[in-house]
């Protein structure tokens, strides 16, 4: 799989199994709010850096008289110019 390809399936706003549907469907989280990816240029490495945001409810247990937490997640990706 190329890095293209990866980037595409798996990061991207219109990936098939981004981090919004592995936290829904594998971590079993709720009222999931996923920004979109915020481009921006990094000036010392010289490539596109993407952020964005997760913010979520997450099951836990172990914990008395709390079945659930929130749970913001800060993404950072480089991505180089191929």
């Amino acid at each position: 799989m190329s890095v293209n390809r990866f980037f595409d399936e798996f990061i991207s706003d219109k990936a098939t199994f981004g981090f919004d549907v592995f936290s829904k469907e594998c971590m079993l989280n709720t009222e999931i709010d996923y920004e979109r990816l915020r481009p921006s240029k990094d000036r010392t490495l010289g490539c596109v850096v993407y952020t964005r945001k997760l913010k979520a409810i997450v099951p836990i247990s172990g914990v008395p008289f709390c079945s659930q937490s929130n749970m913001q997640k800060d993404m950072v990706v480089e991505r180089p110019q191929p």
